[in-house]
């Protein structure tokens, strides 16, 4: 059964790291051409934007998202007969209704960028959005990603914002 998780495990570290490691080792056997990271980064940043919508829809998801992670990740642990542990749990900087919004168009955006992919594209936006989900929930992860695509989410949502008029 899968749960909703509020962290990170060991096993579902290793998942996360071997997905990274695949998009890595995908975009050198590429040539190492900047464009080819697109898919893969835009989507990190969309699962990091997820992770950080507390108490909404998307962030249920991406909750369900890491548990599936650590659910795969303890029967890879098994296989050891060590068990498996919780990473230390970072908190990433919140949203403003700004971001709200920006992260509302960015998920638009990953849809239909997933709906015109070809195959090995949509590989790469679904494990780029996994590994921002996945990372969004440790320490060191949160901090870069809360001094980096949250305030970026945030300010270019409340620019829209303010364009519209403001809030009241």
């Amino acid at each position: 059964m899968i749960t909703q998780a509020v962290g990170l495990s060991v096993g579902g570290l290793i998942l996360t790291a071997g997905t990274l490691a695949l998009n890595i080792r995908g975009w050198l056997s590429r040539g190492k051409q900047l464009k080819e990271t697109y898919p893969f980064l835009g989507a990190l940043a969309v699962g990091v934007m997820w992770s950080a919508c507390v108490g909404g829809w998307l962030g249920a998801g991406a909750g369900y998202a890491a548990g599936a992670a650590n659910g795969a990740g303890e029967k890879v642990m098994g296989v050891t007969g060590t068990g498996d542990g919780m990473i230390q749990r970072g908190d990433l900087a919140e949203l403003t209704i700004g971001g709200g919004l920006a992260t509302i168009v960015a998920s638009l955006l990953f849809a239909v960028g997933l709906k015109a992919a070809g195959v090995p594209i949509k590989k790469r936006m679904v494990g780029g959005a996994f590994v921002g989900i996945a990372l969004a929930l440790t320490a060191g992860a949160a901090g870069l990603f809360g001094s980096t695509i949250i305030p970026v989410t945030n300010a270019l949502g409340d620019w829209a914002v303010d364009l519209a008029g403001g809030l009241e």
